[in-house]
């Protein structure tokens, strides 16, 4: 009986330790990203500068959407990709720049999240064009 219900106790432990649900990386939703044919150019780990006045609570990425020209003026767009191990450091992020777009249209941004992820788009390339890279999030 002890047999049995030793490897009755083995089966169990076994079965629910499975594997672990692994971790996105923010240069895996970059890949994403760039696999669904959308631009992500010149992606790069974010330094405090990158950050600005916003919480540096995530790891983060930084990528180049594509610019565009206005007036003569080269407009160039950016997104952040976060990856963040505390829901909560997530949750204040994403309120940090959902707050920063009510202030100003101009300071407008599109946040998407995916389990870890928030991805962060520039607001001024437009909701269909943020949509598609906020869709590719693995």
């Amino acid at each position: 009986m002890r047999y049995i219900l030793a490897l009755a106790l083995v089966f169990v432990v076994t079965a629910c330790s499975g594997t672990a649900a692994k971790t996105v990386t923010p240069q895996e939703v970059v890949t994403a990203i760039q696999a669904a044919g959308l631009t992500a150019n010149n992606p790069r780990v974010m330094e405090p500068k990158d950050y600005g006045f916003g919480p540096a609570l995530c790891k983060g990425m930084r990528i180049d959407l594509p610019s565009e020209v206005v007036f003569n003026v080269t407009m160039k767009h950016a997104a952040e990709v976060f990856v963040c191990d505390d829901p909560q450091d997530m949750a204040k992020l994403k309120k940090w720049y959902d707050d920063l777009g009510k202030m100003s249209g101009l300071l407008a941004q599109y946040t998407y999240v995916k389990g870890p992820v928030l991805l962060v788009v520039d607001g001024q390339i437009g909701k269909e064009a943020a949509d598609k890279n906020g869709a590719a999030i693995p």
